[in-house]
């Protein structure tokens, strides 16, 4: 699992937990996969100078203190920890150049 915060678009989060509550029907196992998205999510606003404030169990969870990296990734904002950020950025470029090599 990714140590960051996905900033998804309220449409979208929607459309998500919809399309994994029709799997609880027929897939249990999915049940744990809703509670945790339900649990965990958290509307957030954007106030007149354009600002976010991320609640403190999101940023205690992913471990962000007093500074924060966006990254886009299509759909959503990845809110990294710098430090976890390029500990992940390092260790993706590895397993790509990992692929290359095959």
């Amino acid at each position: 699992m990714e140590k960051c915060l996905d900033l998804i678009p309220k449409e979208e989060m929607e459309n998500e937990l919809a399309r994994i509550r029709k799997q609880v029907k027929s897939d249990p196992r999915t049940n744990e996969i809703l509670i945790t998205m339900e649990q965990t999510a958290s509307k957030i606003r954007i106030d007149s100078l354009g600002c976010i404030k991320i609640p403190k169990n999101l940023r205690l969870l992913v471990g962000i203190a007093n500074e924060a990296t966006l990254v886009g990734a299509i759909r959503m904002i990845k809110i990294w920890d710098p430090n976890n950020f390029d500990q992940a950025a390092w260790e993706g470029e590895k397993e790509w150049k990992d692929f290359i090599a095959l």
